[in-house]
């Protein structure tokens, strides 16, 4: 019985405060008051860039641990070499070509993504 009580109670609770929060003061209700407060203060904008940077970080372990992974077990040349198959020439370098467009765009990214990073 007690359950239901504080179920019931927490019910009318949230309902009050609800409606408390649609008591417009000027143009704005106290709920938007209240999110553009949270929004805008200093902890938000530290937040975001905990989040940003363990996002890079996390991107970049991700990265090496692929291709830790990849020198570690061969790669598709390997498996394809077991079988006496071989890939053309033209083919390997094709594949060249795309690793190296790959590489000048993650380089391009960081280099933006570290000019965009406020200074301290």
């Amino acid at each position: 019985m007690g359950e239901i009580f504080f179920v019931l109670k927490i019910s009318v609770v949230t309902l009050v405060l609800v409606f408390l929060m649609q008591i417009k003061l000027g143009d704005d209700t106290l709920e938007n008051r209240a999110l553009f407060a949270l929004r805008d203060s200093a902890l938000a904008g530290e937040l975001q860039q905990i989040g940003t940077g363990g996002w890079k970080e996390l991107r970049k372990t991700i990265a090496r641990l692929g291709k830790s992974l990849s020198s570690s077990f061969g790669g598709k040349e390997d498996r394809l070499s077991v079988f006496g198959f071989g890939r053309s020439e033209a083919y390997k370098e094709e594949q060249e070509r795309k690793r190296e467009a790959r590489r000048a765009v993650d380089r391009a990214t960081d280099a933006l993504e570290e000019s965009a990073e406020p200074a301290e």
